[in-house]
């Protein structure tokens, strides 16, 4: 079943490419857990909105155990299972109604409460609740399970930039690489592939160097180790709000302005990616 719903994704992206949308889709994944995808996904999106001044959400599909919500001290009333289960056609003002707002300004749609109400969220459902999305926001960043299941591959057809979130052991580098080879078979864009090392600084006895030859890719953004992120985390209250000066602040904010396009002197949007990209 999984191969044949990589083939039907390959396919359907090889004819039609990806659906037009104002909004810039940022999808944030790991392959493993642990690895401070979640950290990334809630600090990114708070960034967009507090720092950069952008229209933000920040969709949780960790359908079974998402921790966006608690990561930035929200106890919100309705959920994506509730949004994708109402009766009524879904468009921007009733995806407005499901949302809760965080003092950053970022609007956040949390996974469901019960995890067996993830199987609730269908593919079908999931590609309509990202096109009015678009429609709604100027950057949607998305927190996603740590698999390719059918959410993961729908979100695929939509996402602009696919943060691979990779750490620095042995296990975390194989399972990245394994991802890389996965979404080559799903035909996804590399060049819409940003490896982020995650706690680079780390004295493990392993470097970026070394990291990048087993990948056989680039890092794109270093997120140092730094205490004040576990402290955050344990308050509910994002790092790069909290203690913006942090190395882990300045690390996010600068992430987010280079997935940012900035206006060419031509009046055209381009990508500022950045030294060396």
């Amino acid at each position: 079943m999984f191969a044949i719903r990589k083939a039907s994704h390959a396919g359907r992206r090889g004819k039609a490419g990806r659906p037009a949308g104002a909004g810039r889709v940022i999808t944030v994944f790991s392959p493993k857990g642990g690895t401070g995808k979640t950290v990334t996904a809630t600090n990114l999106s708070t960034a967009m909105a507090k720092h950069q001044g952008k229209k933000t959400l920040l969709l949780d599909l960790d359908l079974q155990f998402g921790d966006a919500a608690i990561m930035l001290g929200l106890e919100p009333e309705k959920t994506i299972q509730d949004l994708v289960t109402a009766p009524g056609e879904l468009d921007p003002e009733k995806l407005a109604g499901y949302t809760s707002r965080h003092s950053s300004g970022v609007d956040v749609l949390p996974a469901p409460i019960r995890p067996e109400d993830a199987e609730l969220v269908t593919e079908a459902k999931l590609a309509r609740l990202m096109e009015v999305a678009k429609e709604s926001y100027e950057v949607i960043v998305v927190d996603t399970s740590p698999f390719f299941h059918g959410p993961m591959l729908a979100t695929l057809d939509q996402t602009d930039d696919l943060l691979l979130v990779c750490g620095l052991d042995v296990p975390t580098i194989k399972n990245v690489r394994l991802s890389l080879q996965t979404l080559q078979l799903l035909s996804f864009p590399p060049d819409r592939v940003r490896i982020v090392l995650n706690r680079a600084n780390s004295n493990v006895g392993m470097k970026k160097g070394e990291v990048e030859a087993a990948l056989e890719a680039k890092v794109r953004f270093e997120v140092p180790s730094d205490r004040v992120v576990p402290l955050a985390v344990n308050r509910s209250n994002p790092a790069v709000l909290s203690d913006p000066k942090s190395d882990f602040g300045r690390a996010l904010r600068e992430m987010s302005k280079a997935l940012l396009p900035v206006a060419s002197k031509n009046g055209k949007n381009r990508r500022f990616l950045g030294r060396g990209n």
